[in-house]
């Protein structure tokens, strides 16, 4: 992937869980070389809503949809994927479709750690579609993954590290 010629807009879907949605549509909104072609949501009741309705914000113009084939169909430079779980299989076809993915998900910060099988699917997907795929920043699960360890690193002995994982609908 090569960045965009000076003045492009890119044009990017928002594929994301309600962890992490005010944050990545605001962020995204206030860009002004990424402009927002679509929203993937979970669920049949959210599909045909307004995205800033969804996520408590002002209406954007830019309805949901729970179908990856209407997504793809958009043709978007870029798919900001952040839901709180992975589904390989859009991912793949997303990227075997030329549409490069910017995700919080774990599963793809450090590719060697990856199911080798797993890995080799979404690398022919890239190379199938030429396109790219990065993970940046935190994922839902951060409280899981990044801060249980660091106040660790502030004590001198450790007795016990319990941890708590909740699913919110």
């Amino acid at each position: 992937m090569t960045l965009p010629p000076p003045g492009r807009v890119w044009r990017v879907v928002q594929w994301t869980s309600r962890t992490t949605d005010q944050s990545s549509l605001g962020g995204m909104i206030r860009q002004p070389h990424m402009k927002l072609a679509g929203v993937w949501v979970h669920s049949a009741e959210k599909a045909g809503r307004d995205r800033g309705e969804l996520c408590g914000l002002d209406l954007v113009g830019i309805k949901a949809t729970a179908s990856i084939d209407e997504i793809i169909a958009l043709k978007p430079d870029c798919v900001l994927y952040m839901p709180q779980g992975t589904d390989f299989g859009a991912i793949c076809r997303m990227l075997a479709a030329g549409i490069n993915i910017v995700s919080t998900r774990g599963e793809f910060k450090y590719p060697p750690f990856m199911d080798p099988a797993m890995r080799q699917r979404v690398e022919h997907a890239c190379r199938e579609g030429g396109s790219t795929i990065h993970s940046t920043g935190s994922s839902p699960g951060l409280g899981t993954e990044a801060l249980p360890p660091q106040p660790r690193h502030y004590q001198g002995r450790q007795h016990l590290c319990r941890h708590f994982h909740r699913k919110c609908d």
